[in-house]
């Protein structure tokens, strides 16, 4: 059984799809889909990452947990990591406490309505 849910990710270079120039570097595919599918993604403020919203079963979960290349963020309602809120923090309220993911996307959306795909 599939579940859709967050995950911060680093990229890597597809090897699949290689740019025209061979001088080019490679098309930049989050890390995170490799774990599951029907995915979506989002850069973050750190060029490094990207937000990805993707269906993924428990197995897929856990063994994401384990990349450090990936931060698990889970539901809505889950606790937001603080590498998460690193990430886009140019986008969101220093003075806000954040409890759940949900407060982070829908702060998010307020500039960049793709936060709430979820």
């Amino acid at each position: 059984m599939l579940t859709t849910i967050w995950m911060l990710s680093q990229y890597y270079e597809d090897p699949l799809h290689p740019a025209d120039d061979p001088d080019a570097p490679r098309w930049k595919m989050p890390v995170a889909t490799a774990y599951g599918i029907n995915y979506k993604y989002h850069a973050s403020d750190d060029a490094d990452w990207c937000l990805c919203q993707l269906d993924i079963g428990a197995h897929q979960i856990e063994a994401s947990k384990l990349d450090p290349r990936v931060v698990y963020i889970g539901k809505e309602y889950n606790k937001p990591p603080a590498q998460f809120l690193a990430a886009f923090a140019s986008r969101l309220d220093p003075e806000e406490t954040y409890i759940f993911v949900g407060q982070v996307l829908a702060k998010l959306a307020e500039t960049e309505p793709w936060f709430m795909h979820g």
